[in-house]
């Protein structure tokens, strides 16, 4: 009798089938034969399982007419490995695994890098287009580290949301495969750990993307040494001093000077607080510019502000030159003209490259 292979269905016995004689203990070579007819014991599964050093070496299985036989072949074969064959109205046939790539490990670092790489870019153009809700952000008091964590906390979902659908669509795309191609199999592997781990690799990648992107980021998000500090220059009487964290090259400095004229003659047209007065004046030696201007209330149902101000620019002892802010007034119009000129000082962190490019 023999089975739907080919091969006898005679279970097989350990037989010697060559030894070779030493001085010591022989070598013996041993194989697998099929059993004689006498020695089949036929048992139960629960009283075989009982029996020693017994395995299984096939499994016969009957099923119902209409059951998928073919289908599960297939998937027994892909599943576990088996060579499994399968009798049905058509034929035979054979299902076993052949030659198959098998993706794990450290392949897969290099999409993960690809997709950390497009979340840096694409982050760096978000900061970009948001630069002036930045600057909002950053002139009612939020520091850069509330900054981040706005645009890391819009990454990490992103990332959420981003792995889960491409975790749902993943296992989709394994089905369209075997409806376009059936002769190809593809395993996958679903369960809660993998799930997990796709969720998980994504939002890594979103974040790490998000961590480059920001420690890049510092022309557009203020830096902690951007702090501005108010002063008093001497007495009660003496202006307020208001060193501003802006530092100019010698290349950049008159484009940096016309910018700022620039913007102060643009605050003249405030509804309730515009700039007056506005002078500039360049001195020789050293070189360097005083901007002097006032600041003052137009809106009647405002607190009257008058502020009297002077914006100097001169060389510092490393070449760079440096701005000083000075202000004279009370204290409430020394923070207005003080957040005016803060906002100018963003602005121009922002806009620099394209002023200095123009």
């Amino acid at each position: 009798i023999v089975d739907l292979d080919g091969e006898p269905i005679l279970p097989q016995k350990i037989v010697e089938l060559e030894r070779i004689e030493f001085d010591g203990p022989d070598y013996v070579v041993e194989g697998l034969a099929y059993c004689e007819p006498s020695e089949v014991l036929v048992v139960n599964q629960a009283t075989g399982a009982n029996i020693y050093r017994i395995w299984i070496n096939r499994i016969d299985l009957l099923f119902e007419e209409g059951f998928d036989v073919l289908g599960f072949a297939s998937s027994t074969a892909l599943n576990r490995g088996f060579r499994v064959w399968a009798s049905s109205p058509e034929g035979v046939y054979l299902a076993e695994l052949a030659g198959y790539f098998q993706g794990k490990g450290l392949p897969i670092l290099v999409p993960w890098l690809i997709v950390v790489l497009n979340v840096v870019v694409t982050m760096l153009n978000s900061y970009y287009e948001r630069r002036h809700d930045i600057s909002i952000y950053s002139s009612v008091g939020m520091n850069p580290s509330h900054i981040s964590g706005v645009f890391l906390a819009e990454a990490a979902v992103i990332g959420v949301v981003a792995g889960s659908l491409g975790y749902l669509l993943g296992l989709g795309t394994y089905k369209f495969i075997y409806m376009v191609t059936p002769t190809l199999q593809v395993k996958q592997k679903v369960s809660a750990f993998w799930s997990l781990a796709a969720i998980g690799m994504s939002l890594s990648a979103v974040l790490m993307g998000g961590v480059v992107a920001i420690r890049n980021s510092t022309v557009i998000t203020p830096s902690l040494r951007r702090r501005w500090r108010t002063e008093r220059g001497g007495g009660v009487a003496e202006p307020y001093v208001v060193p501003v964290p802006v530092h100019v090259y010698e290349e950049e400095v008159e484009r940096f000077v016309g910018f700022l004229e620039s913007r102060l003659r643009g605050a003249q047209g405030g509804r309730e607080l515009a700039t007056r007065m506005i002078r500039v004046t360049e001195a020789a030696e050293p070189r360097g510019w005083v901007i002097t201007f006032s600041y003052v209330t137009v809106n009647a149902n405002m607190t009257g502000i008058y502020t009297r101000n002077a914006l100097t620019v001169e060389q510092g002892g490393d070449g760079a030159y440096l701005v000083k802010f000075l202000c004279e007034g009370n204290e409430e119009g020394v923070r207005a003209t003080g957040g005016l000129m803060r906002r100018i000082g963003l602005d121009w962190g922002l806009e620099r490259a394209r002023v200095v490019a123009g």
